[in-house]
């Protein structure tokens, strides 16, 4: 579509505004006043920039207009991302408690967006873009309320991060990091230091994800759906196949296994949403196979090394997610070449895995069979450190406790395969 006019984007700047002050009514603010002051100080210094900003057009006789543009994959996003959080949620509250500032972070992505936008090409592309990162972000790292700012500030970093942060790639300037994924392992590993871990919900937040009895699976079933929309099977297969076979291969070093199973929930989120991002993935079928398979690898390997160092070891998923984005270029051509190879000498092969639906079928395969090593964590070598564990609040760990009652009430739902049980016990306490 064509730029809107200048009286357009005007109109559009009014709305956001107007979207942004609203958030002030929303009642989990108005019940915290320290969380409104966070929110209004983020507000305000937006507010000087867009000041700062209408001068500069001004003063140059320039003006400023809007692009709707509509991706399919930032539409797709989210509706795959729902319903993960609505069944996180069914088993950790928090997170239905935490949707509207989900909500304030979403109207802020929006504001910052359209001044950055504006501020550095006089034009703003509006769309779903903000959706997927937003969610993304709250996948992984939530701040305590009254340090919300630094919630607000992920948001900022990873548009800056997207806007500044960039290569030539395919004749293209296109951004190095996936724009969730640098935010993250930035602020983790800041913010994981004794000193400043209090500051973050890291320690509840990371437990929350083995209260859900099927959660892999339910992860695993989305990613199907995700992949037959976009080729995403062959990272997060890859991944998952790197991670299980360093698991199986630490015990030679180790007197055992220094992580609790091949894999958990959030690093199989992050194998599955965080890392599968088109535009700062691989092209090459050969290429997304070794993306994804280096990303297990250095998921495993920096778990490892969080742990010797004293660092909570469930940074390792966000960490792990730009290293793998900065090695892109060399994928891509190390696949190019070995995809040359291969088919030259495996032609037929070649051509029936190259068919996704086989890939599909393969993965879901494996991912059956790797199932019960998933469920069933030995007692790892390397737990996280004391400082992280202490931060354990009362009420998680009676939710923790709560969960381990429900699963020896209730082992069929808890054991592989689970989750219809599940779902039919579910069903019947609603009726």
């Amino acid at each position: 579509m064509s730029p809107s006019s200048g009286r357009l984007a005007l109109y559009w700047q009014i709305a956001v505004n107007l979207m942004m002050t609203s958030v002030f009514f929303l009642p989990s603010v108005q019940r915290e006043p320290v969380l409104g002051a966070n929110i209004a100080v983020a507000y305000a210094a937006m507010v000087v920039w867009q000041i700062i900003l209408a001068w500069r057009v001004w003063a140059k006789g320039e003006s400023l207009s809007v692009r709707i543009v509509i991706q399919r994959a930032h539409c797709m996003q989210p509706l795959f991302q729902g319903p993960l959080l609505l069944y996180w949620g069914l088993y950790w509250p928090n997170v239905f408690e935490h949707l509207p500032l989900l909500l304030v972070q979403l109207v802020f992505a929006y504001l910052f967006d359209m001044v950055l936008s504006w501020s550095r090409h006089r034009e703003w592309r509006l769309g779903f873009g903000p959706f997927p990162i937003i969610v993304s972000l709250n996948f992984f790292l939530w701040f305590r309320n009254e340090y919300f700012i630094l919630q607000l500030a992920q948001v900022a970093v990873a548009y800056l991060a997207k806007e500044f942060i960039t290569w030539q790639r395919d004749g293209q300037r296109v951004h190095i990091f996936n724009p969730s994924a640098f935010p993250l392992a930035v602020f983790t590993l800041i913010f994981s230091t004794p000193l400043l871990f209090p500051y973050t919900q890291g320690t509840d937040f990371s437990v929350s994800f083995v209260l859900p009895p099927n959660f892999l699976e339910v992860i695993f079933l989305v990613s199907l759906v995700v992949n037959i929309w976009y080729p995403t099977v062959l990272i997060t297969g890859f991944a998952a196949l790197a991670m299980v076979l360093l698991f199986h291969a630490t015990p030679w070093p180790f007197p055992q296994p220094i992580l609790p199973q091949p894999f958990d929930a959030a690093v199989f989120l992050g194998a599955t949403l965080l890392v599968t991002d088109p535009a700062t993935s691989p092209r090459s079928k050969v290429a997304r196979a070794l993306f994804g398979f280096s990303y297990g690898v250095f998921t495993v390997a920096t778990a490892a090394i969080l742990h010797l160092v004293g660092l909570p070891g469930f940074l390792d998923k966000v960490v792990a997610a730009p290293l793998v984005n900065l090695l892109v270029p060399q994928f891509d051509h190390v696949g190019e070449r070995l995809g040359v190879l291969l088919a030259r000498n495996f032609p037929t092969e070649c051509r029936l895995f190259a068919q996704r639906r086989i890939q599909l079928v393969i993965w879901t395969l494996f991912f059956i069979g790797i199932l019960p090593s998933l469920k069933f964590a030995v007692e790892p070598l390397l737990f996280p450190p004391e400082h992280v564990l202490s931060t354990i609040t009362p009420e998680m760990r009676a939710r923790r406790q709560t969960s381990a009652v429900f699963c020896n009430q209730h082992r069929e739902i808890c054991k592989p395969f689970g989750l219809i049980d599940e779902i039919r016990l579910l069903v019947g306490s609603r009726r």
